[in-house]
């Protein structure tokens, strides 16, 4: 594609400061999203897939000890914006984030229409009545019913909630929506229906996402590319078919491996060891430990992100 992507990240970092030494939970991280396009971010928890989201979000902690890299969103580079303009000109109005566990995104003693409405109050000044009237509107585009405005977030079920949430994130007309395992915590019914939900909405509004999920299965089903995230760092990149068909990293094919299939018979198998601290990862290739495949040049040498073929990319020593 000769058009510019929508969002380009290079050279990403965001470190956490404990008293054990710093946490190293997005390091020297790249990757793109085209317009129209579905990036899928998977990988095991904590290897720092929602650190990305709240690093383009600038939703930070206070205990941050290194933040730095390029976040070029439509030509502008989020990094050089103050505070005060990525709030004003970048969050909520084109780039917004759907938050892991809808309930604790909603504030229990606020009406559902007041907390979808809010960004429109607050940065577009937006008198109440009329802010009541797109809420309810965009109640209605997620599938809920205009007696839901009027409700408190105890009195929704999970799916009904989550479908607030996906409202109150489009109720700006963003360009870019962060899904952060935005079907985590529902029922496989309800699951899908969000899911279909949020193909639809894709479709009708021309939306860019950025999904993060552990669920291979689930990324497959919205995600035009894939990368696979492990400890801090990417390890390979490609369209869902390059990725399910055709797995290069030792570590993505582990992961397709542990899924099952409801089609023919599979043997599943595991991933040996366990997840790297973050605080003192291993020299070299950060999965070596629990690679069957691993070199010597692996425990001393970190790999290079290269292609391999047309888009489909990996940093592994196999493959130089």
């Amino acid at each position: 594609m000769n058009e510019m992507p929508l969002l380009e990240v290079e050279g990403l970092q965001l470190y956490y400061q404990t008293y054990r030494g710093p946490v190293r939970a997005v390091d020297d991280v790249a990757f793109d999203i085209e317009r129209g396009e579905t990036l899928a971010l998977v990988g095991e928890s904590g290897c720092g897939k929602t650190s990305i989201a709240i690093s383009i979000m600038r939703l930070l902690p206070r205990n941050i000890h290194t933040y730095r890299g390029s976040i070029i969103f439509d030509g502008v580079d989020l990094m050089k914006l103050s505070d005060e303009e990525l709030r004003r000109e970048v969050r909520w109005r084109r780039i917004s984030m759907v938050f892991q566990g809808a309930m604790n995104a909603l504030n229990p003693v606020l009406p559902v229409w007041l907390q979808v409405a809010d960004p429109l109050i607050i940065h577009e000044g937006v008198e109440k009545e009329e802010a009541r009237a797109r809420a309810v509107e965009a109640l209605k585009n997620v599938g809920l019913l205009e007696v839901v405005a009027d409700r408190y977030p105890h009195e929704l079920s999970g799916g009904m909630k989550q479908r607030v949430v996906i409202a109150m994130a489009l109720i700006m007309k963003p360009e870019l929506v962060i899904l952060d395992e935005p079907t985590s915590a529902l029922d496989i019914m309800t699951q899908a229906n969000i899911m279909n939900l949020l193909k639809r909405l894709k479709w009708d509004l021309k939306l860019s996402y950025l999904f993060i999920t552990h669920d291979l299965p689930l990324a497959s089903e919205l995600s035009d590319r894939l990368a696979v995230m492990y400890a801090g760092k990417i390890v390979e990149v490609g369209t869902a078919e390059q990725i399910y068909l055709n797995p290069l990293h030792p570590y993505t094919r582990k992961l397709i491996a542990s899924v099952p299939t409801l089609r023919g018979e599979k043997e599943l198998e595991f991933i040996p060891g366990e997840v790297p601290s973050l605080i003192n990862p291993p020299r070299g290739c950060r999965f070596h430990p629990r690679c069957s495949e691993a070199m010597p040049i692996c425990r001393e040498e970190e790999p290079e992100m290269r292609e391999i073929e047309s888009r489909h990319l990996v940093a592994c020593h196999l493959y130089d």
